[in-house]
């Protein structure tokens, strides 16, 4: 989810759909591509990408109206969900965003998805 847009995806079946905006087969590959790529976020150039801990204002990092939440959900388990909110890019760093975990206090960086898709091609 995120300004503007709301994707919804489902897998029944062994099968990808998207259910929102609208409904249709989903491309499973790559589906299966971006979850992968989810998966393997870690937080950015080990210590120096935990930005900062026990924060009260999000907005600073554009965390207080993110530009992007993933919602990971496994039907069926007791689990909690995987929640990620990404928010603004971080400045003077390519391809690096700040981000925050679920209901988590504390502040990260992450790298963008894209960039990892092309790096793990390579």
């Amino acid at each position: 989810t995120g300004p503007d847009r709301d994707l919804k995806l489902e897998r029944v079946d062994g099968r990808w759909t998207i259910r929102r905006p609208v409904r249709a087969p989903a491309d499973d590959d790559k589906v299966e591509g971006v979850i992968a790529a989810l998966a393997s976020l870690r937080v950015a150039e080990g210590k120096k990408g935990y930005v900062a801990d026990d924060v009260k204002d999000f907005a600073p990092y554009g965390l207080d109206k993110p530009a992007l939440t993933v919602t990971l959900r496994t039907p069926g388990l007791k689990s909690k969900s995987m929640v990620l909110h990404v928010g603004k890019p971080v400045p003077d760093l390519t391809d690096l965003y700040y981000a925050r975990a679920g209901d988590q206090d504390d502040v990260t960086e992450v790298e963008a998805v894209a960039r990892m898709r092309r790096d793990s091609s390579r």
